[in-house]
């Protein structure tokens, strides 16, 4: 502990300060088009894996590999080109709407976006802890138990939990039997 805070208090305040800061840096267009790039990439993989198994198994035969090897090689290639490719297109747009009249505005929802995400960095972390070590074993750990920001940090575990287990089948075979 350091004074009235606890390091988990210490940990929340750091990573969700810089965050926000970088977030506010870069701005709110910037942050949002750049995980739409990573998300654009992850769905071109995601076409070629479950779409194009002929692809797949032409490109093995010309390199002369298993069809698993040239599936990771091409998913990997494709991956990092259509991450390239849209990341150029989305610097684009956020360097127009940072440096137009909107800049200021960008950068405000920036810090706002980056404090979130920086607050869901100590969330998420904590939610597989808590999964992993028994509850009551964290109240034992004294930087746990008197942290200031641990009822906002269990209230928005528990949210996400239940969001996600809303959202996600119990049996993930299920989704692999519907491919078939």
């Amino acid at each position: 502990m350091i004074g009235p805070l606890t390091y988990l208090d210490i940990a929340l305040l750091a990573i969700t300060s810089i965050s926000g800061l970088l977030a506010m840096y870069r701005g709110f267009t910037r942050e949002v088009l750049s995980i739409v790039s990573w998300i654009s990439a992850a769905c071109a993989v995601f076409y070629l894996i479950f779409f194009q198994n002929s692809l797949i198994n032409d490109f093995s035969l010309i390199i002369g590999t298993k069809p698993q090897l040239a599936q990771i090689i091409l998913s990997s290639l494709l991956f990092v080109v259509v991450l390239l490719i849209v990341h150029m297109i989305t610097a684009r747009i956020s360097e127009a709407i940072l440096d137009g009249p909107m800049g200021i505005f960008d950068r405000m929802l920036g810090l706002i976006f980056g404090v979130a995400r920086g607050f869901l960095l100590v969330v998420i972390p904590y939610m597989f802890w808590y999964g992993i070590i028994s509850p009551q074993n964290i109240e034992r750990d004294i930087w746990v138990k008197n942290s200031f920001a641990k009822p906002y940090i269990e209230s928005a575990a528990s949210t996400l939990s239940s969001f996600i287990q809303d959202r996600i089948p119990e049996n993930l075979d299920s989704l692999n039997s519907d491919n078939d």
